[in-house]
């Protein structure tokens, strides 16, 4: 203890001490609290005036875009905010249209002169246009003369129509009008950078109520719904892809039933997929088979000839298939079997190139294997009857 100081042996009573603490406690309350009483960012104050010019309410608009120059004065196209968010930053712009709005020509001009010294507008075309446009305008009301008549009444600035008008002149309707729409277009395409195109769209139709069929408001509608349309057909390839992924590894399985399930989910998607389209008649094809293994030669040779004449060619290359695997010398099943692959053929436009040639080789063998066959040529198209002749060279 320093003997100097002198200390009282009594202990202070409780009372006393909460006193004392609770005489100091707001001064603690608010040292811990100032952080959380900083002033808002400069962006926050940007967005309230643009929100504040879209109401009209131009007066304000001005009041939140000085405050956001204060803190920070230098525009920018490429300003950032907070994290990874950037936005284009031009308050000096904002703020005259602001001013034009409320018939501060002068002020205008002097907003628009500061926007363009910083330079950051000039590279977006649209905004440098519509400063251009108003600052034009604003130049032109400076110098129209006021529209005054002279006084009829004993008091100075007056008239027989009432108080003449000696403040700047009243923004007309179609004035304010086109204000809103650049509002609005600009709203939209702050959306349109954010990526938010659902939003952007609600934007620009908005644009439509002012101005039916505005020509920017509807390039970008169309830009926005392109973007979607992108994104919707990119999620379905990836989707599609996922679904197909273990269709292989299912039909070498023979879970069936999953390929089928698969490919029905794809044609949902895309009811033009032929991959899906492919695997379902492959399914098709060996649930057939399957089917004809448990009939005899003479029931697979009618199903072939049947589903051949009815125009199902695919079913009747399966039936007929069967049965030639259980006699290679019938005749009228690899004739048969090679009209059904010509038919494939003519079907799909001459296109399936493997039809064809599966059915010039069913031909050709058969051209072998029986030359003396013959046929009926009345109940065969002329078109298939072409092909076998000018493979085989039989009448």
């Amino acid at each position: 203890m320093h003997p100097g100081v002198r200390v009282s042996a009594a202990r202070p009573r409780p009372g006393v001490v909460y006193s004392w603490a609770m005489r100091r406690l707001p001064a603690v309350l608010l040292l811990v609290a100032a952080p959380l009483l900083a002033e808002d960012p400069w962006y926050a104050d940007y967005q309230r005036g643009l929100d504040a010019l879209q109401r009209g309410d131009s007066a304000s608009a001005v009041s939140y875009f000085q405050s956001a120059v204060q803190k920070r004065p230098e525009s920018s196209v490429r300003a950032k905010t907070y994290g990874m968010v950037y936005i284009q930053y031009f308050p000096y712009f904002y703020m005259g249209k602001a001013y034009y709005l409320g018939g501060r020509y002068s002020d205008a001009l002097n907003a628009f002169a500061t926007e363009e010294r910083y330079g950051e507008i000039n590279r977006v075309s649209l905004a440098f246009q519509e400063m251009r446009d108003l600052r034009q305008q604003a130049n032109d009301r400076l110098k129209r003369p006021p529209d005054r008549k002279p006084p009829t009444g004993d008091q100075p600035g007056t008239s027989s129509q009432g108080p003449t008008r000696t403040g700047p002149q009243e923004v007309t309707a179609v004035e304010r009008a086109d204000v809103k729409r650049r509002n609005l277009l600009f709203v939209a395409n702050a959306l349109l950078d954010q990526q938010k195109y659902e939003e952007a769209i609600v934007e620009f139709e908005k644009v439509f109520a002012i101005f039916p069929g505005d020509p920017e408001a509807t390039a970008g509608i169309e830009k926005a719904r392109k973007v979607l349309d992108e994104r919707r057909m990119a999620e379905q390839r990836r989707a599609i892809s996922r679904l197909l992924s273990g269709v292989p590894q299912a039909f070498a399985a023979g879970n069936y039933r999953a390929v089928r399930d698969a490919a029905n989910a794809v044609l949902a998607i895309d009811p033009a997929h032929r991959e899906a389209a492919q695997w379902l008649r492959k399914v098709e094809e060996v649930e057939r088979a399957a089917t004809m293994e448990k009939m005899n030669l003479r029931d697979l040779v009618r199903s072939g000839l049947a589903n051949y004449f009815d125009g199902r060619y695919r079913e009747a290359v399966v039936s007929l298939e069967a049965a030639l695997a259980r006699d290679r010398l019938n005749a009228t099943c690899r004739f048969f079997l090679g009209c059904s692959y010509a038919a494939i053929y003519l079907v799909s436009g001459e296109e399936d190139r493997e039809a064809l040639s599966n059915a010039e080789q069913e031909f050709r063998q058969l051209a072998q294997s029986s030359p003396t066959f013959r046929i009926d040529s009345s109940y065969i198209s002329p078109q298939i009857l072409e092909i076998y002749r000018r493979v085989t060279g039989l009448p």
